[in-house]
């Protein structure tokens, strides 16, 4: 039995270290370990024995996805307000990245208090996509780099406003594209 226990602390010596995650004396916040001191077991004759240790296992969680607000039906070429919020079971402090399916960018916002409401705009446009609902993709990060999964926020265009947009759009872009000059003297940023 007492063989058996060996290898199990042994086996749990192994483990531990991959558990334990980038951390250092000084980042474990008491919180966030779980610490065993002293394991008791009953040998073979019935007799207690302790096993003096120390494993200290850091416990490290991803933030909970965010979670969006604002309007779902919205009209082209429109700003609108969003808003974005994600707590952290550490309370950390914690981050976003926003994507937009009209645009391939992908924004960094800085860090807010965990649970924090963030406000956001967009205007949206057809420029990268042409047709169909568009969405918002959104992940939390804490401020220790652990990321939550990404969401996705479904926008509706109504279609009549979809289609006059497309052919308006179709129509500018082939200017701006014969005469370059426009873009210059009329300053058309809404393709960007």
């Amino acid at each position: 039995m007492e063989g058996k226990l060996i290898s199990l602390c042994i086996l749990t010596l192994l483990i531990v270290p991959a558990i334990i995650v980038n951390a250092t004396e000084n980042e474990t916040k008491e919180r966030d370990l779980l610490e065993i001191q002293n394991s008791t077991y009953t040998n073979e004759l019935g007799e207690y024995k302790t096993i003096n240790n120390n494993i200290k296992i850091l416990i490290e969680e991803a933030p909970v996805s965010p979670t969006i607000t604002g309007p779902n039906t919205i009209n082209l070429y429109t700003t609108y307000t969003y808003s974005i919020s994600s707590t952290d079971l550490q309370n950390d402090n914690v981050c976003y990245e926003i994507r937009f399916s009209d645009t391939p960018a992908i924004y960094s916002t800085d860090l807010y208090k965990s649970g924090e409401s963030v406000s956001f705009h967009h205007t949206w446009s057809t420029y990268y996509k042409k047709s169909g609902p568009y969405y918002i993709y959104a992940k939390s990060i804490d401020s220790n780099g652990h990321e939550s999964n990404w969401i996705e926020y479904k926008i509706d265009i109504p279609e009549t406003e979809n289609k006059y947009t497309i052919y308006l759009e179709s129509i500018l872009e082939r200017l701006i594209n014969n005469y370059p000059i426009l873009e210059v003297l009329f300053d058309f940023k809404f393709f960007y």
